[in-house]
């Protein structure tokens, strides 16, 4: 299996810590051979087991949310 899915996700913080609080596998974007459902969910849990750095804004305040939008590109080991 080898090709690119779009993943978009939204990193929140509760109680100081990070988390994702929706994450999707986007068609649009993704290439078709990609969206397997089961591939996906393996993917969406990947990318939750992940440990992202919590929010800061502009002011150095802890909090509030991050959208990312990330393109995943799979690839046999074989290809240069």
């Amino acid at each position: 299996m080898q090709g690119k899915v779009l993943v978009s996700y939204v990193i929140a913080e509760r109680d100081g810590k990070s988390y994702l609080r929706e994450a999707s596998v986007e068609e649009e974007g993704s290439d078709p051979e990609m969206l397997d459902p089961f591939f996906g969910m393996c993917v969406l849990k990947a990318v939750g087991d992940v440990e992202h750095a919590v929010a800061v804004d502009e002011a150095g305040a802890k909090g509030g949310e991050v959208r990312v939008r990330m393109p995943y590109r799979f690839a046999s080991g074989d290809e240069e």
